[in-house]
């Protein structure tokens, strides 16, 4: 964020999308709790919100909300300097502060963000399993985030059917941070030149029907 800044990008933070601005067949902004913001192009990058804004222009965006739960063990002494990867797709992840993060849970259970008993205490005989030390260990805090994920296990990318002037950019379920990234460099080059180096094809949203419009 701060290095879009630097290259004249306004950020505003905790300000709400509520609906979109349209023209037609185009859309020219959005709505926010603090008025219209207009936009040559919209890109409708919302993680597992998206498919509720989606629907507010007939738009078929099936991001689902994926609960994934995880803990952090404090001043972790083991000489563990790597990620290791447990079962059920969990993992240790060493930080260079003496955390030690334990993750994660994936959970269908819609926009519920709390953690529960039960998934922490998986989580914790995961990590045991890996490293027995840490059935013993404090648990420093836990906590639980949604991931946006798609009907197939891709990312939505690209221009969305039915609508001028709207992209999006979701579903990347648990590599978000990983493909950031890319995500930003493929939909830059789309919007601004048409095309990219990485067809987006694979990744339209038309591949889930056309809009509702």
């Amino acid at each position: 964020a701060q290095a879009a800044v630097a290259r004249g990008a306004a950020l505003r933070q905790g300000v709400a999308v509520t609906g979109f601005v349209t023209s037609g067949s185009r859309v020219t902004g959005v709505r926010t709790g603090k008025g219209r913001m207009m936009a040559g192009h919209v890109v409708l990058a919302a993680g597992s919100w998206t498919a509720a804004l989606g629907r507010r222009l007939g738009a078929t965006l099936p991001v689902r909300p994926m609960r994934g739960q995880m803990l952090a063990f404090a001043d972790f002494s083991s000489p563990l300097r790597h990620i290791l990867l447990g079962e059920d797709r969990g993992y240790l992840a060493p930080r260079a502060n003496g955390f030690l993060f334990v993750g994660s849970t994936v959970e269908d259970v819609g926009f519920r963000r709390n953690t529960t008993a039960k998934g922490l205490a998986g989580l914790r005989r995961m990590a045991a399993t890996l490293v027995p030390s840490l059935a013993y260990a404090e648990v420093a805090s836990d906590w639980a985030g949604l991931r946006p994920g798609s009907p197939d296990g891709l990312p939505i990318l690209g221009p969305v059917p039915g609508w001028e002037g709207l992209s999006v950019a979701s579903g990347h379920f648990r590599k978000g941070i990983l493909l950031a990234p890319i995500t930003g460099r493929l939909m830059a080059q789309w919007l601004m030149q048409g095309k990219s180096e990485i067809s987006l094809e694979p990744f339209s949203p038309a591949r889930f029907g056309a809009s509702a419009r």
